[in-house]
C-alpha cells in the first residue's frame, strides 16, 4: 500500500501553483488551490488536494472532494480530474488508488504528497465517483459528454482582439454603448446587483438557485487570481451580470446572466467584451497568454449557438463516473418545474449542494 504524507498548506500551495504555472496544457481556474478552503468553509466538505510524485518529481495534481455522498472532482465547477504532464498515467486508476488510500489510512482533509503506483488497479467498493475533465483524457474510462467549453484566445491588446471579432459582433458592442449601457466591476459591494440579475434569470429558466451566501463565500475565499463581479446597468438598473475568475492565464465567466426583456440592447455581447477588456489590461503585467472561457454548454444548444458567433474553439468535456448523476439531475429538473416559486427560493440553496 502507498503512504500519503500530509504537507503544510503553505508549502503545498506554493508547489501546486509552481506546477500549474509551468504547464503548457490548459489549466482551468478550478485547479486554483484556494478552492480547498472554499469547500471546507462553505460546504463543510472534506477536500483532499493531492500532489503526485514520480521519482521525487511532481508529475501531476488531483483535487478531490468527499461530499459525504460521493467523491467529486470538482463539485460545482466544470473541470477537475488529474492534471499531469505524463501521458502514460492512467487517470482513472490514479483516482481509484488515491480514494482507496485515503479511506484505508482514514485521513483528514488536507494537502498530501503521494508517489504514483503504476501497478495499482480497480476502484474502491461502495464509493460513488464523479469526475469531469476538460479535453482528451487518454483513458477509456472517461466518456465524451454532450458538453463543450468555448475558449476565446485573446490577442496581445484590446484593439487587436476587437478587430479579431466579426464586423457584426463589433457593431453590436458599439450599439450597446450607444444604447446607454454602463458597466461596473468589483467585489462583494456588487453582490446584490449581481444577484438581482442572476436570481431573476434563474426563475425565468426554472432552474435551481444558489443562495447569496454561496457567491459571497466564494469571492471572499478566492486567491492566486481574480474573482470579480461584473454588472451591466441601463438607466441605473442592473440588466446583466457575471462572476468571472482567473487563474494564471485562464479566465472564465463562471456565472453569467442577462434579463430577457433587455437582450435587445445587446447586453450579453457588451458584457463579455467588457470582461475581455479588463483581463487584457490586467494581463499585460503578467505577460502570459490569455484564454477567455465562455463556460460549458450543451453541444448544438441555443446557448452554444450564441457562443459560436464569437471566435471560440470548442473543447469537449469528458466524464468518469460509476453512478448516473445525470439521470438524478434530470428527475430533479422535471420535479423542480412544478414546485411553487416561494418554495424554490427556500429549497434551492439546500438542494443544489449535491448537484455537481
Amino acid at each position: 500500500m502507498l503512504s500519503l504524507s500530509c504537507l503544510p498548506d503553505s508549502s503545498a500551495i506554493s508547489l501546486w501553483n509552481k506546477y500549474t504555472s509551468s504547464q503548457s496544457s490548459l489549466v482551468p481556474f478550478s485547479f486554483n488551490p484556494s478552492l480547498f478552503s472554499f469547500y471546507r468553509k462553505h460546504f463543510h466538505w472534506k477536500p483532499y488536494y493531492l500532489l503526485l510524485y514520480d521519482n521525487n518529481r511532481i508529475t501531476g495534481l488531483l483535487p478531490l472532494v468527499n461530499t459525504g455522498k460521493a467523491w467529486v472532482s470538482l463539485p460545482h465547477f466544470s473541470y477537475g480530474g488529474v492534471l499531469t504532464d505524463d501521458s502514460s498515467l492512467v487517470k482513472s486508476k490514479i483516482i481509484g488508488q488515491m480514494i482507496t488510500e485515503i479511506l484505508f489510512q482514514q485521513l483528514p482533509p488536507g494537502f498530501y504528497k503521494s508517489e504514483v503506483n503504476r501497478l495499482a488497479a480497480g476502484l474502491p467498493d461502495h464509493q460513488k465517483i464523479f469526475i469531469r475533465s476538460l479535453g482528451e483524457q487518454n483513458d477509456s474510462s472517461f466518456q465524451k459528454s454532450e458538453k463543450v467549453t468555448g475558449l476565446f484566445y485573446l490577442k496581445n491588446g484590446k484593439r487587436e482582439t476587437f478587430h479579431h471579432l466579426s464586423s457584426n459582433l463589433r457593431r453590436k458592442i458599439r450599439k450597446a454603448s450607444e444604447n446607454g449601457l454602463i458597466f461596473k466591476n468589483g467585489g462583494t459591494e456588487l453582490l446584490n446587483d449581481f444577484y438581482s440579475v442572476y436570481s431573476e434569470n434563474i426563475r425565468h429558466l426554472r432552474s435551481v438557485n444558489y443562495g447569496k451566501g454561496y457567491f459571497h463565500d466564494f469571492i471572499q475565499s478566492y486567491q492566486y487570481g481574480q474573482a470579480r463581479f461584473f454588472v451591466a446597468y441601463l438607466a441605473g438598473k442592473p440588466v446583466g451580470s457575471a462572476l468571472t475568475v482567473s487563474y494564471h492565464g485562464f479566465i472564465e465567466n463562471v456565472y453569467f446572466a442577462t434579463l430577457p426583456r433587455y437582450r435587445q440592447f445587446y447586453v450579453s455581447d457588451a458584457l463579455h467584451w467588457q470582461m475581455c477588456r479588463f483581463f487584457i489590461d490586467l494581463g499585460k503585467a503578467d505577460e502570459c497568454p490569455l484564454i477567455y472561457s465562455f463556460g460549458r454548454s450543451t453541444e448544438n444548444s441555443s446557448v452554444q449557438n450564441y457562443k459560436d458567433h464569437w471566435p471560440v474553439k470548442k473543447v469537449p468535456l469528458y466524464v468518469f463516473s460509476n453512478f448516473d448523476l445525470l439521470h438524478q439531475k434530470s428527475l430533479l429538473g422535471k420535479l423542480w418545474k412544478v414546485i411553487p416559486q416561494r418554495i424554490k427560493v427556500f429549497l434551492g440553496p439546500r438542494v443544489i449542494d449535491h448537484l455537481y
